[in-house]
């Protein structure tokens, strides 16, 4: 995966109620299709940087104020996260929020040395208001998750 292309995507995210086909697309670059857990009314919460989250009014807090709210509503919605110093470690994550309570993490995590996946359906899995994921039992292989992936 082309970590300039990810970041881009990224970059242009915003905080706004999405129609299916914004859903669709934000997680097909993580290779599944999350249509069917977030329904027709779920919220793009946007990108929030966790290597370098600015004062209250930028994208980030955006981003992160958006999450916190839909979670404290039970709406549906997407978070994403970027974590990377843009020379050699980082990782790019999204959290789906289902509108039946599931919850979905992947990331692309990267280092000089590898490049990685890792995540799924979740057991638990909460937005912080560090803007942290907090997730467990969170397995690539739950058949919820595998229905979700993208065949290419």
């Amino acid at each position: 995966m082309n970590r300039c292309a990810v970041l881009a995507c990224f970059a242009v995210a915003g905080c706004a109620a999405l129609d299916t086909g914004d859903a669709v697309q934000c997680c097909n670059r993580f290779g599944f299709d999350a249509q069917p857990v977030l329904g027709d009314h779920a919220i793009d919460c946007g990108v929030f940087n966790g290597f370098s989250p600015k004062p209250r009014g930028d994208a980030s807090q955006r981003a992160l104020k958006c999450a916190l709210r839909a979670q404290r509503q039970g709406r549906a919605f997407v978070y994403s996260r970027i974590d990377s110093d843009m020379v050699d470690s980082g990782a790019e994550s999204v959290a789906v929020f289902g509108q039946g309570g599931e919850r979905i993490y992947v990331a692309h995590v990267f280092t000089t040395d590898e490049d990685h996946a890792e995540g799924g359906f979740c057991g638990r899995l909460v937005v912080l208001e560090s803007g942290d994921l907090e997730g467990s039992q969170c397995d690539p292989k739950h058949p919820s998750f595998q229905r979700l992936l993208i065949k290419r």
